[in-house]
């Protein structure tokens, strides 16, 4: 059965790229006073049976140095069960740089979700309230050392304002 891509599962994504995105940057105390808001989801498409390939974008504003964005990942779970892997590709902020970047990343269904478990997830209503992500990421920027930023069992529902619908 195809994997299928409602609401719900939209909302989970563009959330798990959010919570990726505010982990890693928040965490970054030394990198200034670099803000990111609006973020939205411009692009989900399948690949395969089991994957996604998702494009979000958001507003950032960057005051301080460029700042590399790298090895984003997250592992997303259901009730404590592990439903799939989410990877984004790096991401370089400029200098002083204001206005809408694109983030892209893929999706990676669990080889132990079924397609029923896929379907009662996305038919739960309160699916953001059940769901955790494991992150790890890092953040460097010029003659600086590398940020690494590792946090387990983030609930998902914590990062729904800066989403925008």
């Amino acid at each position: 059965m195809e994997m299928m891509y409602t609401q719900h599962t939209k909302h989970i994504l563009l959330t798990v790229i959010a919570l990726m995105l505010s982990v890693i940057m928040g965490g970054c105390a030394s990198l200034g006073k670099l803000s990111v808001s609006e973020l939205r989801l411009e692009s989900v498409s399948p690949m395969g049976f089991r994957a996604m390939s998702v494009t979000a974008c958001a507003w950032v504003e960057n005051p301080s140095n460029e700042i590399v964005f790298s090895d984003l990942r997250g592992v997303i779970y259901f009730e404590g069960k592990t439903i799939g892997t989410v990877v984004a590709e790096p991401v370089t902020v400029s200098s002083g740089y204001s206005g809408r970047m694109s983030v892209r990343a893929q999706m990676q269904l669990d080889r132990n979700v079924t397609a029923v478990d896929v379907l009662r997830i996305v038919a739960t209503p309160d699916i953001l309230n059940k769901c955790t992500v494991d992150i790890h990421g890092k953040a460097k920027q010029k003659r600086k050392a590398a940020f690494v930023v590792n946090r387990k069992g983030v609930p998902l529902n914590r990062f729904l304002g800066m989403i925008r619908r």
